[in-house]
Order: C-alpha cells, then structure tokens, then sequence
C-alpha cells in the first residue's frame, strides 16, 4: 500500500501460504514457478528485458540524412521536443552587465571581469561572467563548467578549479570573449519550499527535473535555452563574431545538443560527459530523457552538428557517489552515481557518431582526445599559462553571492514550470477540447486517435496486439470456500520473452451450465499482492477483501499482479524504460491485454462485461489501462483520483496532502503528462464507457475540493454526451481505502448483476 515501509525482503517473507495442494483449472497447464515469488520474479524479468532493449536501440536508431527531405530539420524539431526545449525565446535584449562582484568591474592581466545577465524567456533569465579582452579577436566562447563548480571558480575568482580557470584566462588574454555560463547544481538546500517549510534532499537539478519533466520540459534544456538566449544576445550585438561553446561534465550534457539545435554554434568541445547512454538509468535522474536511447544518443545528436567542428576529451568526468545524504526534514531523492566513463567505450561512441554522420560533412574537424590539454588546443589553439589568481579590489563573500544568484535562477525555473502547470487544463483543451468534441457528433473517432497518442507517446506502446496466441495458462489452486474456488494462474507476454501476467481467479460455486457471468478485475496498490484483496480469510487492511467480497455476491473475479512491488527494485524499471519511449504502464497495459484475452476464452465469462476496479496505485491503474484497452467495460478508480498534474509538479500544494516532489516515488513522473492528458482527459478516453471514482474525506493522497475540481470535467463531458448517469463520485467519511457502497451499486448498475 501507498507509503508502506516494509521492506520488499520482508514481503517475500510474509507471502502468503497456499491453502491447497497444487490443482489446475480446466484448460491449463499446472503451475511452473514453484517456491520463487512471482511478484519478485516479475520485477526481474521486466528488468532483463528492458536491459535487452536498451542493448539493442543502437543499433536500431536512424540517423539524419541529406538524401531523405527534411530528416536533419526533423531530427532536431525532435530532440528540441524531447529536453524540453520548445519555448519561444524572448528574442530582445543584449547582454547586461550588473555588479554582483563589488563596486565594479575587477581588471585583470589584458582582460576585465563582469558578471553579466541576458533575457531568455519571460520572467527567465541566463547570467554568468564575463572575461572581457583588452584587444578582442572576434572570437567568443561560452563555458559550462560542471555543475559542482561556480563560475567564480572556473575564471579563478575563489579556489577550486585552477587548472581550468588557467585555461580560461589564458583563452581571454590572448582576444577570446569567454562567458562562463551559470548552471543549476548538485546540492540541496534550495530543494523545497521556504512558503510551506518543506525540503528534500534532491539534488537541485532532481527537484527542477521532477516539476519540469511532467510539464513536457528539462533541466537540460531549460540551460540549453539560457545558452541559446546568450547565443541570441551575442549575434544581435555582432553577427560576424564566431562562436564556440565548451562544456566540462554536466556543463558537455548540456553542450552538446545546444550545439546540435543551434547552427550559429561553430563548434563544440565536450570533456567528462560524451559517452554511451544505454546505463543512463544508473546515472542521477536529471539525466533521463523519454526516448533519448531509442531516437539519438550521443552519437546521433553529435551527427547534427552537421559541418560544424566537434572535438571530445576523454576526460573521466565527475564522480558522484550519489545525491545528498538525507538529514532530518530531507529526504526523498532518488538513487544514481556517476563514475569515470570507459575509454574504449567513449572512443566507441565517438567513432560511432563519425561513421553516421551526414557524408557531405565529414570536412568538417571531429577531434577526439585523451585529455583536456589535448583538445582543448585543438578547440581553441595555443593560448597563454597564466596564473589563476586576479588582482581584486576588495575582499568579497563570492560564493555566498554566487550561491545566492543559483537560488534565483533555479526559482525563476520553478516559477516557470509552476506557471505551465497553471495552463495545463488550457494546453490540453487544445490538443482534447473535450466540451466541444463531446457535441461534435465524432467523439468515437477522434478518441480513437488521442488513444492511439496516449498510449504511443505517453504510456510507451509494447506492441501487444488484441488476441495474439499465446501459450496455455498454468495455474494451481489456492482457494476453495462455501461461496467461490480460487486459483493461481500466469500467462506469458508474448511481446517480452520471459515477461508474464499473473493473478487470482475466483469462479463463484453454483453457477448453471452455459450460464456467462460479468467479471471484476480487481487490482491492488502499491507493495500489494493479489492475495491482499482476494483473500477469503480476514477482511485486509485498505481493500476489506473486496475481490473475495465481490465473488461472494456471484461475480467473476481476477486480481492481477501488478509490477509495483520491492520498492527501488521497481522504481529503477521506469528508469530503464524511459529512454527508450516506454514506462512501467507500458508492461502493465501489456499484461492486461494478456489477462483480457484469456479471460474473453473461458466458458463462463461474459467478454462484454469486463469492469476494472483498483485501489492506490491501482487506482492509477484504473485511470491508464482502461483508457487504453477498451474491452474494459466500466472502470472505477479509488483511493488514488486527483488533479493529477498539479499532485506531481506542486512545489507548494493545496491543504495537507503530498506532492510527489517530496516523496521518494520518483517514477510517477511522465514525461509532458501534464499538457496532454490529465485524469479528466483519461477519464474522456474511457468515456462513454461508465467511469466511478471512490474518495474518502481522510485520504491523504489528495484534498476534496481538488478532487472535485477535477472531476467536474469529467461530469460535464458526460453531460454534453447525454450520458451523465454513467459517471458518479462517492465521498464517504473514511480514508485510504475500499468503502465497497457505492462502488457496488455502480458494478450492479452497469454489469446488470446480480439482477
């Protein structure tokens, strides 16, 4: 269940025993997993298989090419969709110089220093500093150091980073513009909220990425725009100049593919970042782009450069051993560490990229190195060794300044994707204006298509068709009562070899020969087994055994084995699946299709009424799945509805409830979830199907007035399809659990039974 703290060990444990001896039912094979728990094994074998596939998408990228229309345009309209970066920038302004660093500007050895800032996006800005030339050369550069290190390290204004701040007064000294460009770090102590009180101890860029990727944007590309908005500055003031742009570590995950977007970009140098990504999913959160793996790469990105110079270091990167240790009052981050980068496998992904890069450019000068020394003069030619330390005025608190500037760039961040989520139910009402289709006379149709794009774009598609052959199921029973016989069944996934569906089926006794009965999927929530709302022997805590219950009042029911279970063992699935355009519903929607078409063969059941019914987590199931597969014939969502978007991305939310930016279930956030569908729209999707949502007063999962100002969206389309008795909302004094009342009835409404 929701914020359960036993541990998944534990659970395996406390599996419950088995009743009976092993018996079959009629039409499959026995059981074949024997002592190994199912649930356990479920996590692994997802697990193998998206490691399979991650091992694979490679291989199966296409590349850009001349010689098909538009494929290099198109390439980066989609890798600008993917990080996010898709905001119109602000397009005025120049470079502005303020003075952060004491009365004025600090005069260094042939160059001045200014901490400057530029207009991005509304309300957004980028700042930096700035090495200003004595004689400039026409050259500029734009810097991105690590994300451990402050600009005023990287130009030697504080200690920490001598050797590059040589490089980067040496490059100044010798007529080169270098603009050192501030970027979101690794610390924690902005991660929350000073309104509300509340702090984790995610990283910076983690909380940014969290709000930001549900809103269809990225840490990454929000510093790709703030590059791009200064590349902006720079050309307006001079559109003669030549620019370069450099990045160490997490400064080169972010060069890279600015550089790729960005044609006005002569050249890129990357140092600790170019690398292979298929283990992106063991590399910090604020790494994860949907799709990336599948689609680019390194590799491919670096192939849309086109013409422009590309030189790589084999610098080993940052290490990090992980996110800040959690203290009191913070916690909540998600795993992740990242270590020295394999050079073969650096060099592999170079040559990689050098071998399906567009023939007509391969003129242009791709340099890969064995150290920063090398390429770095390779990037910028021999420039003067200098000295770190400048002359400087007065003394200075720099780092307090400088960390008190990050606070401001990262709230202007937040402030941002708080505002996109403001617009959300606007953004979505122009790709679903759900009121206006609903009269339109062509809700089957166009559904159909938004169906389509849920599950490809959003859920991530397995590619499980309806009615695929499958094996026999194997089952073995576990229950016989007064009322109903229970067995234990499994089914294979066709489409993820070594993948399976698994649950109890409950068969009420006294059933007529020939005589079809509706059926009840029943699904548990987080850490839960099919046994916890199938059980016939005590009323559980949250479900009350509501399965057992329903099978009792004559109903067919299976409890599915969701693959929410064993905690990170779990989380780190949607991890893996992510850059490869798939999540966890992905495998869940799969193994439902699975379950539907095996219980569509049995004798007794009724394929037309196969209603859906989960608590929890299951209830986000309630919401995905029957969305998508429409054999389900109603669907009822517990314990789990809400204003969905604003419960993932709200850095100060409504009343006492949690948002999942300060828990630790880091995989709820799907990527531009919140400008496309949010629960009303899935909701819309399972329309005109009947659709209940259960929700007790108490829950902590969300707040009443929130709940029903998102359900009032699903009423009205109800309405306006002159289907409004085929939705209703229960409130009932309680909290996170199944009531088991009104659901009830709504089963009986619908499924007409019992009669």
């Amino acid at each position: 269940m929701k914020n359960s703290k036993i541990s998944f060990l534990c659970l395996l444990l406390l599996a419950p025993a088995r009743l009976l001896a092993q018996a079959e039912m009629p039409g499959t094979d026995p059981w074949t997993l024997g002592s190994v728990d199912p649930a356990a094994l479920m996590v692994q074998r997802i697990g193998i298989d998206l490691e399979r596939r991650l091992a694979e998408a490679p291989g199966k990228r296409t590349y850009a090419t001349r010689e098909v229309a538009n494929s290099l345009t198109k390439k980066k309209a989609r890798l600008a969709e993917i990080l996010g970066v898709v905001d119109p920038r602000t397009g005025t302004g120049p470079v502005e110089v303020v003075s952060p660093l004491g009365s004025g500007q600090i005069e260094a050895n042939g160059f001045s220093i200014h901490a400057v800032r530029w207009p991005v996006l509304p309300r957004l800005d980028g700042e930096g500093l700035l090495l200003e030339p004595k004689v400039p050369s026409g050259q500029t550069a734009i810097v991105l150091g690590d994300a451990e290190e402050l600009p005023e390290a990287l130009i030697g204004l504080i200690p920490g980073s001598e050797t590059k701040a040589a490089r980067l007064r040496g490059l100044a000294q010798s007529g080169t513009r270098v603009f050192v460009v501030a970027m979101i770090d690794r610390r924690d102590e902005n991660s929350g909220s000073r309104v509300i009180g509340r702090f984790t101890n995610q990283p910076h860029r983690e909380f940014v990425y969290r709000m930001a990727y549900e809103m269809g944007r990225h840490v990454i590309g929000y510093e790709i725009h703030r590059v791009l908005g200064l590349v902006d500055a720079l050309v307006r003031q001079d559109e003669k100049q030549t620019i370069s742009l450099w990045g160490w570590g997490e400064g080169g995950v972010v060069a890279l593919p600015a550089a790729a977007l960005d044609v006005r970009i002569a050249k890129v140098g990357l140092s600790g970042s170019f690398s292979p990504r298929e283990r992106v999913w063991s590399e910090p959160i604020y790494r994860n782009v949907w799709n990336y793996v599948s689609e680019f790469g390194d590799a491919g990105t670096a192939t849309l450069l086109g013409n422009r110079g590309l030189v790589v270091s084999n610098e080993p990167g940052p290490k990090i051993d992980g996110p800040p240790k959690p203290k009191s009052g913070r916690s909540g981050a998600a795993p992740g560490k990242l270590g020295a980068y394999e050079e073969t496998k650096v060099l592999a992904q170079f040559q990689l990229a050098m071998q399906k890069r567009i023939p007509e450019d391969k003129n242009a000068e791709w340099v890969f190195g064995a150290t920063d020394g090398v390429v770095w003069e390779q990037m910028f030619g021999p420039t003067p060794q200098v000295k770190s330390e400048p002359t400087m005025s007065q003394p200075l608190d720099l780092v307090a300044k400088a960390y008190r500037r990050h606070d401001r760039l990262m709230d202007q961040l937040c402030d941002h994707v708080q505002l996109l989520w403001n617009r959300g139910d606007r953004t979505r009402m122009g790709a679903f204006n759900g009121n206006a289709l609903a009269q339109s006379g062509n809700w089957d149709r166009e559904t159909q298509i938004l169906r389509q794009d849920f599950h490809n774009q959003v859920i991530g598609n397995l590619g499980q068709p309806e009615g695929v052959p499958t094996k026999p199921a194997r089952s073995r029973k576990i229950y016989d009562t007064p009322d109903f016989v229970g067995w234990e069944v499994e089914m294979d996934l066709p489409v993820a070899p070594g993948v399976f569906a698994k649950g109890i089926y409950l068969l009420p006794k006294g059933m007529k020969k020939g005589e079809k009965r509706p059926v009840v999927v029943c699904q548990h929530g987080l850490e839960g087994r099919p046994h916890d709302v199938a059980n016939p022997l005590q009323k559980t805590n949250y479900y009350n055994s509501f399965a057992a219950e329903l099978a009792r009042k004559g109903y067919i029911v299976f409890a599915p084995q969701n693959p929410y279970i064993g905690q990170d063992l779990f989380r780190v699935l949607q991890r893996k699946a992510n850059p490869i355009g798939l999540s966890l519903f992905s495998y869940i929607t799969a193994q439902h299709r699975v379950i539907l078409d095996w219980l569509k063969t049995l004798p007794e059941v009724d394929s037309s009424r196969l209603a859906f019914y989960g608590l929890s987590y299951g209830g986000k199931t309630a919401m995905r799945v029957p969305a998508i597969l429409k054999d389900y014939c109603l669907s009822i969502c517990s314990a789990d509805f809400n204003e969905w978007i604003g419960k993932n991305v709200a850095r100060e939310p409504w009343g006492n409830y949690t948002s999942y930016m300060y828990t630790g279930e880091y995989e709820m956030y799907e990527f531009n979830l919140g400008n496309t569908f949010n629960y009303a729209e899935m909701a819309w999707l399972i329309a005109p199907r009947p659709f209940m949502v259960e929700r007790g007063h108490n829950d902590g999962v969300g707040i009443d007035p929130m709940v029903a100002w998102e359900y009032s969206k699903i009423r009205e389309v109800y309405g306006r399809l002159k289907i409004p008795d085929k939705t209703e909302i229960e409130f009932f004094l309680g909290g996170h659990e199944i009531l088991g009342k009104g659901t009830f009835a709504f089963l009986k409404k619908h499924l007409k039974y019992p009669e």
